[in-house]
């Protein structure tokens, strides 16, 4: 039997192995090269690298620092609070209000398709925040609070559910498997009982002759609770200022998978079959059990590819991050958005209003 290497004796040792350094740059993080000076504490993650620019050309009145590399964008900047607040929210009376606009600072960063992807962005963002570079020392104390936000898009997989909803992220049901490589303590019996009955819902709807009937096991991570209320809280915001009746927003159970096609009941090739048919219509069936903590039964809502890893670690790390995605799809119906870009456009907003509510910036009316 081999040695086991070095980092196996000693847990958590930093080389230039385990934590590499961009090439040159030994102060900035290998993938999305940027040091810690670089980063807000209020984050927005996107998938799309283009969605990160367009965002920054929308928001920001101006830009301290930019960063493009292996396809991930990341840009900080100061995003006026004054246009956020519009007329449903007000200034902090901490904001000082003189002859230039109140701001905040906020980086948008892209997390990539998948949680590969974002268990890359996200730990290097935490990285930032609790090691020093390029020494690879552990801070005593991590440099700040973090709240992270991811905002895209997402299939609907309720019939009720109008195009272009805002589906803002209570629990999230992990179908890939990254989540299962960070072990932590399940936090209460919602999550406990939901990974139960998923497991067995998909298993029971795998047909026996399947390869890998039994072999999917799905986990879950949930929101923080206080990202999820200032979401809720910048949702009706929107709402009330553009006079609407009906909500913007929902709340409730994302579905994270690890694609796109047979990932999320998509069958398209006449040869292989999916492993679990009609997966979407399987966990769309799904709902939390009521406790007297949580007496809100939630169903699940929508499906994307993200959000499952990226609250399964931060809330294993003490961080807050919150998930709200546009509905572009409907699956029950099979009707598809003409522009998703535009659609994503009020989630993007209720997600800033957000950060800002979190930072003590904005408060309510």
């Amino acid at each position: 039997m081999s040695t086991p290497p070095a980092t196996a004796m000693s847990k958590c040792k930093l080389t230039a192995a385990t934590l590499p350094t961009a090439t040159n740059q030994p102060e900035k993080c290998y993938h999305i090269c940027a040091d810690a000076d670089h980063v807000s504490h209020s984050i927005l993650l996107c998938g799309d690298p283009g969605r990160a620019v367009q965002i920054a050309d929308r928001y920001f009145l101006s830009r301290e620092f930019t960063a493009d590399h292996r396809g991930l964008t990341l840009i900080t900047g100061q995003v006026s609070l004054t246009k956020l607040a519009g007329s449903t929210l007000k200034l902090a009376p901490s904001v000082t209000v003189g002859t230039e606009e109140p701001t905040f600072r906020v980086t948008v960063a892209t997390s990539g398709m998948g949680t590969p992807s974002l268990e890359i962005v996200v730990n290097e963002l935490i990285i930032l925040n609790e090691i020093k570079l390029p020494e690879r020392m552990r801070l005593e104390h991590r440099r700040e609070m973090l709240n992270i936000i991811r905002v895209g898009t997402s299939g609907a997989v309720r019939q009720e559910t109008p195009l272009g909803t805002a589906i803002i992220t209570k629990y999230a049901l992990g179908m890939d498997n990254t989540g299962l490589f960070y072990d932590s303590p399940v936090p209460n019996p919602v999550v406990k009982k939901l990974e139960e009955d998923a497991y067995n819902c998909i298993t029971n709807a795998t047909p026996t002759t399947a390869r890998f009937r039994g072999k999917i096991f799905p986990y879950v991570s949930m929101a923080h609770p206080d990202v999820v209320h200032a979401l809720e809280v910048a949702a009706t915001s929107l709402q009330v200022q553009r006079g609407l009746a009906k909500p913007l927003h929902k709340t409730g159970i994302t579905v994270t998978n690890s694609g796109f096609f047979a990932n999320q009941g998509r069958d398209i090739h006449p040869t292989v079959s999916p492993t679990v048919p009609v997966v979407d219509y399987t966990l769309s069936n799904l709902t939390t059990i009521a406790t007297p903590e949580d007496p809100e039964v939630c169903h699940v809502e929508n499906f994307e590819m993200e959000a499952a890893f990226l609250h399964h670690l931060c809330s294993a790390l003490g961080y807050h991050s919150g998930t709200i995605c546009a509905a572009i799809a409907n699956r029950v119906l099979d009707t598809f958005v003409a522009n998703s870009a535009e659609v994503a456009w009020d989630a993007i907003d209720i997600a800033l209003r957000a950060l800002a509510l979190l930072d003590g910036k904005l408060l309510p009316l």
